[in-house]
């Protein structure tokens, strides 16, 4: 079964309402290298990888992709620091909140109706490699981040529901 089919019968199924395929969605694997995919509709249009080590840099690469893709919905990783790993992060510079923190600003600064986070181990412990392949989706060669954000994609489009918490508020004056 190809994936426009499965998210025919999830969606039905989980009485979702069908998925547009006019949605344009951009994704997001947030980190020192931030993988990213954009889909239309169920369609995955293409994907790759940016290097977000320097901040500047990755506005740019952020601005860019939005200029290119023009999405009307974001859905990223999300990071949280959990007590077990908490030594970790003593004296990180926590880059991968400060990335997660820049595509957020683009998007609002683009009023992206639409920015959804999501655990890591929603999307990766769903959607293995092997989907991936049987899908058509799988990008070869070292691009593990990029195949991460087509993951958040794929559970996106199959299961996401916009709850009004997930969508940017926006203040006058």
């Amino acid at each position: 079964m190809d994936f426009a089919e499965l998210v025919t019968q999830v969606r039905i199924k989980k009485e979702l309402e069908p998925y547009n395929e006019d949605s344009r969605l951009l994704c997001f694997d947030p980190g020192h290298t931030t993988g990213w995919a954009f889909f239309v509709g169920t369609r995955l249009i293409y994907s790759g990888q940016i290097d977000t080590t320097d901040i500047p840099n990755c506005v740019t690469a952020v601005e860019d992709l939005f200029a290119e893709t023009q999405p009307n919905a974001i859905v990223m990783e999300d990071y949280r620091v959990y007590k077990w790993r908490a030594e970790h992060h003593v004296g990180s510079d926590m880059l991968t909140t400060r990335v997660i923190g820049s595509i957020e600003t683009i998007a609002v600064q683009h009023f992206m109706p639409e920015i959804v986070k999501q655990p890591a181990h929603i999307a990766k412990g769903f959607c293995d490699n092997q989907k991936l392949r049987a899908w058509n989706f799988y990008q070869k060669g070292n691009l593990r981040h990029a195949n991460d954000a087509i993951r958040h994609g794929t559970y996106f489009i199959l299961f996401g529901a916009i709850r009004k918490a997930d969508k940017p508020t926006r203040t006058v004056g």
